[in-house]
């Protein structure tokens, strides 16, 4: 059984700000873990790698998934924009 709880105390001006979880299980000690800035805040940002799991982890629940090969294509694309002459890449795969 699990409660989600929030707590007005925790609340920041940043969008990711403070985090924490307590797990309280019978029997057990409780686990509590915490962060000031959680993993995607900008102080403590996702690498390049990270967001392109983030986005196969994503993408396998989407209503149409798209093939493996168009997900390793758009994250091939979106990391040479720094220095792409031509954005349409980017929109090719969205049919």
């Amino acid at each position: 059984h699990v409660n989600v709880i929030a707590d007005e105390s925790m609340n920041t001006d940043m969008v990711l700000g403070r985090t924490r979880l307590e797990i309280v299980a019978a029997g057990r000690d409780p686990v509590v873990l915490e962060t000031e800035l959680p993993l995607g805040n900008p102080a403590n940002p996702l690498s390049f790698e990270d967001c392109g799991e983030k986005l196969r982890k994503c993408a396998a629940f989407a209503a149409r998934p798209p093939a493996e090969d168009a997900i390793d294509a758009l994250i091939e694309v979106v990391g040479e924009l720094d220095t792409a002459d031509d954005v349409a890449p980017l929109t090719a795969g969205l049919g």
